[in-house]
């Protein structure tokens, strides 16, 4: 069966999508036949740093794009700063992964979890 909707735009560079819970397989087909590329997390702790890096990774994009007064767009940001982005996401995700692991927050009996 061919499904009606079209191939999903991602960049090559997206990173995965973190998947966790009792339909991840089936989602992770669904993803993965749209060409997105897709972890199936074993532990919630997977997705909690997942999730602390792509959250993270926005803000400091944020930042990046109002570094001056006047303002650049995230194409801007991806053409000269990806680097110095990347750095800035690297250093952080280690103590991000620390709190988000810490929070309390615990893995839900029926929860299915996209990070």
């Amino acid at each position: 069966n061919e499904r009606p909707n079209p191939k999903l735009n991602t960049s090559p560079g997206s990173p995965e999508t973190i998947l966790h819970g009792r339909h991840a397989l089936a989602v992770a087909r669904l993803l993965e036949d749209d060409g997105i590329p897709v972890k199936v997390a074993s532990e919630w702790n997977e997705v909690q740093s997942a999730a602390a890096k792509k959250i993270a990774w926005s803000s400091l994009m944020w930042l990046l794009c109002h570094e001056h007064a006047d303002p650049i767009p995230v194409k801007e940001v991806h053409a000269t700063k990806a680097g110095l982005l990347k750095q800035l996401v690297e250093e952080i995700h280690p103590a991000l992964t620390i709190l988000a692991n810490e929070s309390g927050t615990v893995e839900g009996s029926s929860m299915d979890t996209v990070a």
